[in-house]
């Protein structure tokens, strides 16, 4: 009867104690808000990683001190810090968005991927303060903006080392977002794991498809390690950091280390040294370019089974003297005989010799606009 009592007493001092730790959450949630608040005055930005792993290590620290497991910490406060900052971006796109005209970008993976350097190098140049939205697949980018979710989709068609992403063209042929603008990123692949882990024990490396295809010279050197797939660079390192036996890596971005506490094994390990992916920039409206602007106008013919289409093509536009920059062939399947041909013209739409020259391509066949947008000095 005793041990009975005791154990209800107990148990109501564990009650009592979640309904404090609840209590205190609402408080820190309510803090929360009034930074996000703060931040957007101030135009500072939602994420502060640095700051974000301090106070990992210090609650950590101070959790040792009271006989608390480092891990159970670290996950504990890591959980609160992600829903610390949803609850900001949530309540600035419901507060702000449209009063402030603040704007919202869907990219793939999550800070620190190079999707978000894309995004980030875009947004500062045309805006104060941005949202960010992480995706974990293209067409979740795409859908986002078609959905009125966010503003602007960031999105990498080309890599000077792997080619055109083929994918993005899949998703181009269905939009009705627009290209209006576009960013060339360095990529500096690094090979990232956790400070227990050593190269000779890697059995797994995590990463997009994208990297592993712009470092297969390096792999080839490791011909026992298993690829593994993932949604992004930055789900890999989160993949690896989880990673309980120590024999795992990921490819990535260099900057994401301390976020996700990895050590880097091998840097500049792209087949190429000048890693350069090109990205491009959809909203659902066009912008309109100065005619001075160097331009870029990206347009979309279907050729089908027409013979001799894509030089005739070629022609027209030689003809009004339009400068292609690049000419990508699109086939849906390796089974179907419908082809997609992409153009970049370095023309803008209302000069009058592209205007001529794509009335007398529409006589041909049909022609899609997707976008015009200031040439990025960046080169690929």
């Amino acid at each position: 009867m005793k041990s009975t009592s005791t154990l209800l007493k107990l148990r109501n001092i564990i009650n009592t104690l979640d309904k404090d730790l609840i209590t205190l959450l609402a408080k820190r949630k309510t803090t929360v808000i009034q930074i996000a608040e703060t931040k957007v005055e101030q135009n500072y930005p939602i994420r502060d990683i640095e700051r974000e792993q301090l106070l990992l290590k210090n609650l950590t620290i101070f959790g040792k001190k009271n006989n608390l497991d480092d891990k159970y910490i670290y996950d504990l406060f890591n959980i609160i810090i992600k829903d610390s900052i949803f609850t900001q971006n949530n309540w600035i796109r419901q507060n702000y968005c449209q009063n402030k005209k603040l704007k919202s970008f869907s990219f793939l993976g999550d800070a620190g991927s190079y999707s978000y350097d894309a995004t980030k190098k875009y947004a500062n140049k045309h805006f104060q303060f941005f949202i960010k939205n992480s995706c974990n697949n293209f067409e979740e980018i795409i859908n986002n903006v078609e959905d009125n979710k966010s503003d602007y989709a960031v999105l990498p068609i080309e890599n000077n080392t792997s080619g055109s992403i083929h994918e993005i063209y899949a998703l181009l042929i269905h939009t009705t977002l627009s290209i209006v603008g576009e960013i060339n990123i360095p990529i500096n692949h690094c090979l990232l794991s956790q400070k227990n882990t050593q190269l000779i024990n890697i059995k797994k490396i995590y990463s997009h498809k994208q990297p592993f295809m712009q470092c297969s010279k390096f792999i080839k050197h490791f011909p026992n390690w298993k690829l593994k797939h993932t949604n992004s660079t930055t789900d890999a390192m989160e993949k690896t950091r989880n990673d309980t036996n120590f024999m795992s890596a990921a490819l990535g971005n260099e900057t994401c280390k301390k976020k996700y506490q990895l050590k880097v094994l091998s840097r500049n390990i792209s087949n190429l040294e000048n890693n350069v992916t090109r990205f491009i920039i959809l909203r659902k409206k066009s912008v309109h370019i100065p005619n001075h602007t160097p331009t870029i106008t990206t347009i979309m013919m279907s050729i089908n089974n027409k013979k001799n289409l894509t030089e005739e093509t070629i022609q027209i536009l030689k003809k009004y003297n339009l400068k292609i920059r690049q000419l990508i062939p699109y086939t849906l399947s390796k089974t179907s005989s419908d082809t997609t041909i992409f153009i970049d013209i370095k023309n803008n739409i209302h000069t009058d010799q592209i205007k001529q020259a794509i009335n007398k391509l529409n006589g041909i066949t049909s022609v899609k606009i997707l976008g015009r947008y200031p040439i990025d000095k960046c080169s690929l």
